[in-house]
């Protein structure tokens, strides 16, 4: 099931905007009204789609490299994930994702000095270096489904040079404990809760 927040074409005068992806299982269907209204609001192009509750909060999560690789299948152009528990703070400047093949993620040192990969927001380019980054970040996932996707996804990136990824800045990630001042994407952290 998909819904998309505008009508309009994703070519808008011959440029394709960035679409914005998310998913949700059913407990979090109202949660992601607030993405929604924060997309419409902003005129961001975005595609959600329901999945079925998979038993545990890992094998939800888990769900995410599934849903990017089938979202990139379908769409085949760049894309943008955001968890469905967060909202735009503010208007995007996709223009600094133009011409970057890389994949983008942001990184914070949470529980310092150890710096943690964010899931919550992740630039996805449209090529073959990124879907085969998809795909083993989904192999990793099934492998160990009791595992936070997170993680799974940090042990595949620290295998990765600095030609496949990069750390975006962290206003695409806020969370509230960050203080960032004036963030892009503030992510609500609604999952920790029901976890």
């Amino acid at each position: 099931m998909g819904r998309y927040t505008s009508g309009h074409n994703y070519k808008l005068e011959g440029i394709r905007k960035m679409l914005v992806i998310g998913f949700y299982t059913p407990e979090y269907e109202s949660i992601s009204k607030r993405l929604e209204d924060s997309c419409l609001d902003k005129d961001i192009q975005l595609e959600l789609r329901a999945y079925d509750d998979r038993g545990s909060w890992e094998e939800n999560c888990g769900i995410k490299p599934e849903f990017i690789l089938s979202m990139m299948e379908e769409f085949e152009q760049d894309l943008f994930y955001v968890d469905v528990d967060a909202e735009f703070a503010r208007d995007p400047d996709w223009s600094q994702f133009e011409h970057e093949a890389r994949i983008g993620v942001c990184c914070e040192k949470i529980n310092p000095p150890k710096w943690e990969v964010l899931s919550g927001s992740i630039f996805i380019p449209y090529n073959d270096m990124t879907i085969a980054i998809i795909k083993g970040w989904l192999r990793h996932c099934q492998n160990n489904p009791t595992e936070w996707d997170q993680v799974m996804f940090a042990e595949i990136l620290n295998k990765l040079s600095d030609e496949q990824w990069f750390r975006m800045n962290i206003e695409w990630c806020a969370i509230e404990s960050f203080n960032i001042e004036s963030p892009i994407i503030r992510q609500l952290e609604s999952s920790r809760e029901t976890k």
